[in-house]
C-alpha cells in the first residue's frame, strides 16, 4: 500500500518536512525549461520528481538535436540551390535575364 504524502505526514513529520525541502532544493536548481516544465506538476517524493526531471532534460535534448539537424539540412538545401543546383535557369553562367 502506497502513502501519500498527506498520510505519511501523520506517522513520520520529520521525513514529510525533509522530502519537501529536499524537491524545493532540488526544484530551484533546474535550468531554463526543465524547471518550467517541473514546475506545474505535484509531486509525492523526490524520486518522483529527479526522475522526472532526468526524462524531461532528455526528450528536450532529443528534440534540440533534431530541430539541429532539420536546419542543417535545410542550409545544405538552400546553399545547394543558390548555387546553381536548383531550377535550370539560376545555375551560374545560365541566366539570361528578362
Amino acid at each position: 500500500m502506497l502513502l501519500t504524502s498527506i498520510s505519511l505526514a501523520n506517522f513520520a513529520p520529520n521525513h514529510v518536512a525533509r522530502e519537501e525541502m529536499k524537491m524545493d532544493h532540488f526544484e530551484h536548481g533546474l535550468k531554463g525549461n526543465v524547471k518550467s516544465m517541473i514546475a506545474g506538476h505535484k509531486f509525492d517524493s523526490y524520486q518522483e520528481m529527479y526522475q522526472s526531471a532526468i526524462k524531461i532534460s532528455r526528450i528536450l535534448d532529443e528534440t534540440k538535436g533534431e530541430n539541429r539537424a532539420i536546419r542543417q539540412m535545410k542550409q545544405k538545401f538552400e546553399c545547394g540551390r543558390s548555387i546553381g543546383q536548383g531550377s535550370g535557369n539560376w545555375k551560374r553562367g545560365n541566366y539570361k535575364g528578362p
